[in-house]
């Protein structure tokens, strides 16, 4: 009889098929079990589980006023959570809950139940905004000025560079800026956005934000430093138990399935009055 190994792959069996199965139902449950507790203000819906690839999208929402709070995709294969947005969804009079701090703290509470594995999160940087009233704002940039590191780093999440990143923006913020420094200042505004303001006081804030950041692109710019380079260092990062890793070529190719996923995503939303799904 020939020993001889086959060429091609062997498919899977069902034995393995039903363990990654099982991997998506028992992630979501997690997720149901950390969000939907019964004071909570929080619901959570999830789509089929893709038996392609063994993913599953799970939509946490506001379940007074159905904001969608959280949109995040499980890859079971992988072992990965794709962090896909995070909105602020307070009801009012609660500015804890559906604080998009509170929801990326109930996030990675998610990785306590997985000490036996790898579960590896990621996020994309660029799609960390704040809506303050009717008015749009970049949370990680609001965060690197006032702070020195971007709001997802705050939670653990570091690019490769990170050090020498936070090197490079810690010198811009602590320069003078209206009788005080960058970091002074947008400590302030971070302070006020907490509280409702006026509409037009919030529209300069953004305006600030804006132009800050063209300063802060003269600044690199002075300093020979390829801005290109420096984000998409800057935006590649994910997060493991053990440790923080980008995993270079790894990342590329996951970033280049992102894209997919965000459209078909976009399919999922528009779809969202037609398809039943599934609630605890």
């Amino acid at each position: 009889m020939s020993t001889a190994k086959s060429e091609h792959e062997e498919p899977k069996s069902n034995h393995e098929e039903h363990e990654e199965f099982v991997k998506c139902k028992r992630f979501v449950s997690i997720v149901f079990a950390v969000f939907m507790e019964p004071s909570s203000i929080y619901s959570c819906k999830y789509d089929d589980i893709d038996l392609r690839d063994y993913s599953v999208f799970i939509n946490i929402v506001n379940k007074e006023s159905n904001d969608e709070c959280a949109v995040i995709e499980y890859n079971a294969p992988e072992n990965t959570v794709h962090i896909q947005n995070v909105n602020r969804c307070s009801s009012e009079g609660n500015s804890i809950e559906g604080s998009g701090t509170d929801i990326m703290q109930k996030l990675m509470s998610v990785k306590s139940h997985y000490q036996d594995s790898n579960l590896i999160i990621m996020v994309d940087k660029d799609e960390s905004k704040i809506t303050v009233g009717s008015v749009e704002f970049d949370l990680n940039w609001l965060y690197i000025f006032a702070t020195g590191e971007s709001w997802y780093n705050s939670f653990g999440f570091k690019e490769e560079e990170y050090d020498y990143n936070s090197t490079i923006i810690n010198e811009f913020i602590d320069q003078p800026y209206n009788g005080k420094t960058i970091r002074d200042h947008f400590q302030k505004i971070k302070r006020d956005l907490r509280v409702p303001r006026r509409v037009s006081e919030v529209q300069n804030y953004q305006s600030e934000l804006k132009e800050t950041r063209k300063e802060f692109l003269k600044f690199l710019k002075k300093k020979d430093i390829n801005l290109r380079q420096f984000e998409k260092k800057f935006n590649n990062i994910i997060y493991d138990n053990s440790r923080l890793i980008v995993a270079r070529g790894k990342t590329r190719n996951r970033r280049s399935k992102l894209r997919i996923n965000k459209q078909k995503m976009k399919t999922v939303q528009k779809q969202k009055n037609k398809k039943i799904f599934r609630t605890h």
